[in-house]
Parts: C-alpha cells; structure tokens; sequence
C-alpha cells in the first residue's frame, strides 16, 4: 500500500510538471545614457540695461542693444553642469560708443522633461564691465538665470534663456538710490555643440 501511494504521488508530480522546463535567462539593469562631456555655443543676445523704480517713481526705465553671447561648459551627468559665459554688445547704446561685456561661470542645473526637451537653471558669479567717453566702471557679484533647450541631434542643442547679470542699487562703488536699483539683464537665443 504504502509502495502504490509513493508511486502514484511521484506519478502525478511528474504529470504536473509536464513539459519541457526553459532556462532562466537573466536581463541586464538598463544603463542610463552618457551625458557627459563638454560643449560650446553661440547666441544672438538683446541686452537690456536700467533702473528699477526709476527715480523714485514706479517707472522702469530700460536700454536694449543686440549682443553676442559666447559660452563653453562641461555637462557632468544628465541634471548637472558647469558653464562659462562672455556677452557683449555689438550695436552701440543710445548711439554712444560705448562697450558693454560681462564674464560669468554658473553652476547650471538641469532637469529632462523628456529625450529632446530640458530646462535648467543658471546660479554663479560673475564680472560686468562698461567702457565709454574715456571713462570705465566695472563691479562683480552674484548673477542667476533661467532656461529650456530642445535637442535638435545627437550633438546640437537649441537653446533660449534669460540671465540677470545685475540688480543692486550699486555699481563700482557709485550709489544709485537716486535712479532705484541698477538692473542688468541679457536674453540669449542659440545653438550649442557637445563632443
């Protein structure tokens, strides 16, 4: 009895394991893509110079020129990269010979909406100069900006962004309570190449 009970409890295990048995095949973790590496571009820039609450009044007063924006950085991963800037302007202001440029290096972090689309932010330092009638003023501080870029291939990106290189109610040393605070900004549309 207990021989028959064994055999059928065998029998009806093979039966129910039945057929061919497959092989475990493992799948590898996907690997996120590489990100990395350095890039250069080059914008079309309006620069806008100013005063907050002009003259005491809730005016604002602003200057636009055309300009040239030159940057260059190193993008470590996907949310992270290190970016230098020069601007400057190349159509004189109020008809004046008069040169603007501005030197910065942000930390710009990014976040992916998707695989073409980004938007990023800009926080970092940096150095504006205004050459003109003989005379030079210059001063540095804390800038910050704003932006989106869409992939355009696998190595150009199109770019957009606002960047406010200056806002204070001081510039290189000269008090500027009487005209509110001292505003300068630069809207930046380009392209940029990543080797």
């Amino acid at each position: 009895m207990k021989k028959s009970l064994l055999l059928s409890i065998v029998a009806s295990t093979m039966i129910m394991a039945g057929g061919d048995i497959a092989p475990v095949v493992e799948t590898a973790a996907p690997v996120a893509a590489d990100n990395s590496g350095f890039y250069l571009g080059l914008g079309a820039a309006s620069l806008r110079l100013g005063w907050d609450n002009f003259e005491g009044t809730d005016t604002d007063s602003r200057y636009s020129v055309y300009g040239i924006s030159l940057l260059g950085g190193y993008q470590f991963n996907q949310y992270v990269a290190l970016e230098g800037r020069y601007v400057a302007n190349v159509q004189d202001w109020m008809d004046e010979d008069f040169d603007t440029t501005g030197y910065s290096l942000f930390v710009k972090p990014m976040y992916p909406v998707n695989d073409v689309f980004s938007v990023y932010g800009l926080l970092g330092y940096g150095h504006l100069k205004f050459d003109g009638d003989g005379d030079s003023e210059s001063d540095s501080g804390f800038q910050w900006g704003i932006g989106a870029s869409a992939a355009v291939t696998d190595n150009i990106s199109a770019f957009v962004d606002y960047t406010r290189l200056w806002d204070d109610n001081e510039f290189d040393g000269e008090d500027m309570d009487d005209g509110g605070d001292f505003v300068f900004d630069v809207i930046t549309v380009g392209l940029t190449y990543k080797f």
